[in-house]
């Protein structure tokens, strides 16, 4: 398989594990940023995230930084809510903040299973990077005789406690990100460095940094190559490039953007100045009596109508059925249900009882359009 299919193995098993339902959803929204959005919704409610080319990243033996370069950011401490930004728009990923602690950050994913990462800031001339290395893989699944560096016992590495986030950290190696702060210290942007940038100066100078190319080509990551090159000169080459645009692209497929924790933000806005997608930390009640979840994203049309929310308890909705706490509730514009998922068994108007957990797809009449078992 080729760096050039963007497909790997990783993005296939999580793909085929999605809800049937779910993947209707993201078809049936109205907009190309909006069904990525969801599929990122979706599939970050699962282990993974399919979505993103996790092998444009660089991975390192090696840390990108020296001791001289180290800075310390104890303003940094404490939670922070995290979104994904792709192609400029902003996604939450629903999870518990991140804890930041020690020169340690804890990544939770939606069932709370937590990656333990190693964290370094450090400053090269005017620029600020961060190094992160994923601190608690079962080390038990890496085999030191095996040039992959993996157990081939693939089983045994699905059903261990990793998070989405350890997926881009798929080994115990290093990984880069330029780090973006704003003046009050209350949103990080960290961009990853290229691989396919990396690649095109390597065509030049091809003994700058050493890379380790995947042996055995049944590994599900034989399209990700390592990188074995000192920190002195990954130093030197971020202190070269720091400022190159396709070293770390504005329009790089992924953008991890960090906010602190309890602050209220506007993410995105229309054009008229009403919020397009905000989060708040605290629970938000509507007119109609739902509460929407602390700290996770709420979307509205351009007339502030709420036209999608995560529910913090289960509600019963005008209709006579109740929906589940936790799930994604979206409306239509005239602010009719969408979609929901039943947190109750339900006789629908026809006589048919649904069970529960099945989603519900609503016509913008208000009558059950389709119903899909998760």
């Amino acid at each position: 398989m080729s760096r050039g299919n963007r497909i790997s193995w990783r993005i296939f098993r999580v793909t085929s594990a999605a809800w049937t339902s779910r993947l209707v959803f993201t078809i049936n929204w109205a907009t190309a940023t909006a069904k990525l959005y969801l599929c990122l919704l979706i599939l970050l409610s699962s282990i993974f995230a399919g979505c993103i080319d996790t092998d444009n990243t660089v991975q390192s033996l090696n840390p990108f930084y020296t001791d001289e370069v180290v800075v310390e950011f104890p303003q940094f401490e404490g939670e922070w809510l995290s979104f994904i930004v792709l192609d400029g728009d902003v996604l939450p990923m629903n999870i518990k903040p991140w804890v930041f602690k020690d020169n340690t950050v804890k990544i939770f994913d939606k069932n709370r299973k937590v990656s333990v990462a190693r964290i370094k800031f450090f400053q090269i001339e005017d620029s600020y990077f961060t190094d992160i290395v994923i601190a608690n893989f079962n080390l038990d699944l890496f085999d030191d005789s095996n040039d992959d560096m993996i157990s081939s016992d693939m089983n045994l590495l699905t059903n261990t406690a990793f998070t989405f986030w350890s997926m881009f950290h798929w080994r115990p190696v290093h990984v880069v990100y330029k780090v973006q702060i704003d003046k009050d210290n209350t949103s990080l942007v960290l961009t990853p460095l290229s691989f396919d940038w990396l690649e095109k100066v390597l065509e030049e100078n091809p003994d700058l940094i050493p890379l380790i190319e995947q042996s055995n080509t049944d590994s599900p990551f034989t399209d990700s190559s390592l990188a074995n090159a000192t920190s002195e000169i990954w130093v030197s080459l971020l202190k070269k490039y720091r400022d190159e645009e396709k070293a770390f692209p504005s329009d790089q497929m992924f953008k991890v953007l960090l906010k602190k924790y309890g602050k209220a933000y506007v993410l995105r806005s229309y054009e008229n100045g009403n919020p397009q997608l905000a989060v708040f930390p605290e629970d938000r009640e509507f007119a109609d009596r739902p509460q929407a979840r602390a700290n996770t994203p709420i979307y509205y049309a351009e007339n502030g109508q709420v036209i999608g929310l995560m529910l913090n308890r289960d509600w019963q909705a005008p209709a006579g059925f109740w929906l589940q706490a936790g799930t994604w509730v979206e409306y239509f514009k005239d602010g009719h249900l969408k979609y929901v998922t039943l947190a109750k068994d339900w006789e629908s108007p026809k006589g048919e009882l649904i069970k529960t957990g099945t989603v519900l797809e609503f016509s913008k009449d208000g009558k059950v359009k389709k119903t899909s078992a998760e």
